[in-house]
């Protein structure tokens, strides 16, 4: 959390005007008949959560909002803003009424002074087989112009963005949430309605699940959602062996992400520890002190992952570059939703 409290600081001067920008953005959004979903939500949670733990402290003055030795346990999520945003318009994209309609809304309202720099398909928006068969992904890329100083007019500053949206290939498809790999905190939407959860078509069982995944946000715990139709889409028999692998990898490269994040997935097939010299870290490592792939030595302050079932750690790069370069036997693990220990052959289950 350190290195992301460091990035904070770095753009600790833009953050309110971004934070600002993106909720107005957001509103258009939403009144177009459009839908939000994925980290945008996630993230405005957990900055709506920390800031009312931090104002109900009663601060008095507004300007300690941005100083972080003030209540620092809620420094990073109070000035959490999210990266991007993802929405899904449900309508043909050579179409696409609605969409084009908020981007009319969104560039020439005389108050919200943003300029579109650019359009594109977007081939790796997802890489699951079912996700690339049913819907087309477009990233529009956006300038914002803002004064830092009412009082001196030409101190103009800009600020850039930019908005995924997705399109269903078939209007009958499903929603984006319910085909895309990912873990619960990622599978929220909002929409005019309010915030909801991923559809069980039961009132009560909804509001269960919705309420649980905003627990897990403000906890940053999660769970991946698993299902046959995500580990065995029908859409991947004509992938080869590589092409099946690579979506596969993907998907573990999101729980290593997640977890650099600060986020605990219960039933992931990784186990994550952080170096320190104490007892903790010794039976973490089985006693060891080096990378088992890389062999570097492990210095106080590293994040060390293991498998589930196996007792040699490696560094999160040694693993991300398992993961690119894989040898015969560890994709042919991964083919069947196993992952083999390069060390010791050891298989943890998925």
């Amino acid at each position: 959390m350190l290195k992301e409290k460091q990035e904070i600081m770095k753009n600790i001067s833009e953050l309110k005007e971004r934070y600002l920008l993106l909720k107005r953005v957001a509103k258009v959004i939403i009144e177009g008949d459009c839908t939000i979903f994925g980290g945008y939500v996630r993230d405005t949670i957990l900055h709506y959560d920390a800031a009312k733990k931090f104002y109900s402290k009663n601060f008095e003055h507004s300007e300690v909002y941005t100083d972080p030795t003030c209540d620092p346990a809620t420094f990073n999520d109070r000035n959490r803003v999210a990266r991007d945003i993802d929405v899904y318009s449900k309508e043909l994209y050579s179409e696409c009424a609605k969409w084009s309609k908020v981007l009319s809304v969104l560039c020439s309202t005389a108050n919200l002074p943003i300029k579109k720099l650019s359009c594109q398909e977007m081939l790796n928006y997802n890489w699951h087989p079912t996700f690339k068969k049913q819907f087309k992904a477009v990233r529009y890329k956006f300038i914002y112009y803002y004064n830092m100083c009412l009082s001196k007019p030409s101190c103009t500053k800009t600020i850039s963005f930019h908005i995924d949206v997705v399109f269903p290939i078939d209007i009958r498809s499903n929603t984006p949430w319910e085909s895309v790999p990912d873990f619960n905190v990622n599978k929220l939407y909002m929409d005019t309605n309010g915030v909801h959860s991923l559809p069980n078509y039961d009132l009560i069982e909804d509001s269960f699940y919705l309420t649980d995944s905003i627990a897990d946000i403000r906890n940053r715990t999660a769970d991946f959602v698993w299902t046959h139709g995500i580990k065995y889409p029908y859409e991947e028999h004509d992938l080869s062996d590589m092409e099946k692998y690579r979506w596969r990898a993907k998907i573990f490269e999101r729980f290593i992400l997640m977890e650099t994040r600060g986020f605990h997935i219960r039933n992931s097939p990784f186990i994550f520890h952080e170096w320190k010299e104490d007892d903790l870290t010794v039976d973490f490592c089985n006693g060891e002190d080096a990378c088992c792939i890389s062999h570097d030595i492990f210095t106080t302050g590293i994040l060390m992952v293991k498998f589930r079932e196996s007792k040699c750690p490696m560094t999160i790069v040694s693993l991300l570059k398992l993961l690119a370069s894989p040898t015969p036997s560890f994709l042919s693990s991964i083919l069947k939703w196993e992952i083999e220990c390069p060390v010791s052959k050891v298989i943890t289950v998925v």
